[in-house]
């Protein structure tokens, strides 16, 4: 009986929104390196980028994407990257990677990696 209910809870349990580690992040633009500035997580809701504070959300736990890629989802509420999409993950050389859409034609376009 008790060993059904701990399945029962498992099997119930939403999946996990987890946001991705504190720090700074160098953002460019493309593979050509034009800067986009520094984003910096602060806390497991907030940031900051280009002098300007802001709110992102990490709903959802981790999915793979159309590239095989396994990343969880992140969209940026308030501050100068408001409206903006996307997904962070590790990648296979250690590095913590956000990946930003552009709001205007869905493409993405800027990564930020962590330093």
């Amino acid at each position: 009986m008790l060993l059904t209910a701990a399945i029962a809870l498992l099997i119930a349990a939403p999946a996990a929104a987890k946001a991705p580690p504190r720090g700074a992040y160098d953002c460019v633009i493309g593979s050509g390196g034009t800067l986009f500035g520094t984003l910096t997580i602060k806390s497991k809701s907030r940031y900051a980028h280009r002098g300007s504070h802001g709110t992102f959300r990490a709903k959802g736990g981790l999915r793979t994407y159309p590239d095989g890629i396994a990343a969880y989802p992140i969209s940026f509420k308030k501050g100068t990257l408001g409206g903006m999409k996307g997904r962070w993950h590790k990648t296979s050389d250690g590095v913590y990677e956000i990946a930003l859409r552009n709001p205007t034609d869905d493409f993405e376009s800027i990564y930020c990696d962590r330093r």
